[in-house]
């Protein structure tokens, strides 16, 4: 199993551009890329009801800075392997823990 190059994703200009870079990279070394975006949005809004239609803003929020950057990377380089995760955690310490079992970690 290849270890997957991971980098955080905040949705700011400069993570974007890491996404950038990063996808090439992976592309280069022929790796997957796992996109990380970690935040600790549970602690102050609490998880959503099961099965409720309504999520917190927050969550709604994160997952769609993944999903944003993960099409990006996608059309970037259409042959990379790429996963997206919500990570409920603080975000250094979710990126060092990510970084374990990675081959990089931008």
């Amino acid at each position: 199993m290849e270890l997957p190059l991971v980098v955080g994703v905040d949705g700011s200009h400069h993570s974007l551009q890491a996404v950038d870079w990063a996808v090439d990279e992976a592309a280069r070394y022929g790796v997957p890329l796992r996109l990380v975006h970690a935040s600790l949005w549970e602690r102050y809004e609490g998880i959503a009801p099961a099965g409720g239609p309504e999520r917190p803003w927050e969550q709604a929020r994160a997952e769609e800075i993944v999903a944003s950057a993960a099409e990006r990377a996608h059309r970037h380089r259409p042959d990379v392997k790429i996963s997206a995760e919500v990570l409920p955690e603080d975000p250094a310490a979710a990126l060092l823990r990510a970084g374990l079992d990675a081959s990089g970690l931008v």
